[in-house]
């Protein structure tokens, strides 16, 4: 007897009006917090999306010159926290060690003339002009067989160059000139990995 008037109580209680009114309050304000949450979510992609960089990275060749070029193609500026030039899979400290590597020591890279860029700190602006990284272009037979040397490692998957880069929302990403080529040969089109922070890669003084 006692339960049946606990639970006919209960009913009473929960279907009144005024428990009504005040479960549908609840019910809005509940919604009204998802639909803030969700709208924030939102604003805070936008935002991201309207500050993407995406550098690229690529070389350019002719008869008697070789150049390593990158630009920001993407909408927001390109913060470059990491970059190294590899020979083989090991990481050279900067050009004129990457010259070494790439002639066998044949050539001493005083004896030619070529020109370079520092970008590893550098902010890329978005929609950027392409930029030297590398340039060498041979002016006699001295300077054209390194120029066919490093031809060759490109060709052959041997020499690269990578970019570690972040927008202004600390939003990492990393990409190399391989990855590019790659595309060009009709690869895979994912050129640029996404990473939690440019920590890891290695660097080169370039």
């Amino acid at each position: 007897m006692i339960e049946e008037n606990v639970e006919e109580s209960f009913s009473d209680w929960i279907s009144s009006p005024q428990m009504l009114v005040g479960l549908s309050a609840i019910l809005l304000s509940l919604c009204g917090l998802f639909v803030s949450i969700y709208e924030a979510s939102l604003m805070r992609q936008q935002q991201r999306a309207s500050a993407w960089p995406h550098v690229e990275v690529g070389s350019s060749f002719s008869g008697n010159s070789v150049e390593f070029v990158v630009r920001n193609t993407g909408v927001g500026p390109a913060c470059i926290r990491a970059a190294n030039v590899t020979h083989r899979d090991g990481v050279r400290s900067d050009w004129d060690t990457l010259l070494r590597s790439v002639t066998a020591a044949d050539v001493n890279p005083d004896s030619i003339g070529y020109s370079f860029s520092l970008i590893s700190g550098q902010v890329l602006p978005p929609q950027s002009d392409r930029e030297d990284l590398f340039a060498l272009e041979a002016d006699d037979d001295t300077e054209l067989r390194p120029v066919r040397q490093i031809q060759r490692a490109v060709r052959a998957g041997e020499l690269n160059v990578t970019v570690c880069y972040c927008s202004v929302y600390d939003q990492c990403w990393r990409t190399t000139m391989q990855d590019g080529l790659r595309v060009m040969r009709g690869g895979d089109p994912s050129r640029h990995q996404s990473v939690e922070s440019c920590e890891g890669v290695a660097q080169s003084g370039i």
